[in-house]
């Protein structure tokens, strides 16, 4: 029987919290996709490279209209705001 992955959205993944969340549920075989303010900074690149199976989406300005989007496409479990 295959093994179901958890589905969880983090906002602000690139940051000190949910990079301590993502390392937590990556290690639980959570799948995890996350937003953050600019992809292209230090920080994020970091983590991309941290985290390479973590899908994350660059957010500059989080509106409820821009979380339901993501939440209809990925169709998370879980929600960390």
């Amino acid at each position: 029987m295959e093994k179901v992955l958890m589905k969880v959205l983090i906002t602000g993944v690139t940051g000190q919290d949910g990079r301590h969340l993502t390392e937590l549920l990556l290690g639980l075989d959570y799948r995890v996709v996350g937003t953050c303010r600019d992809s292209k900074s230090s920080k994020a690149k970091e983590f991309g490279q941290i985290f390479p199976d973590v899908r994350i989406h660059t957010r500059p300005n989080e509106t409820e209209k821009i979380q339901r989007e993501l939440i209809d496409e990925y169709s998370p479990d879980e929600i960390y705001n």
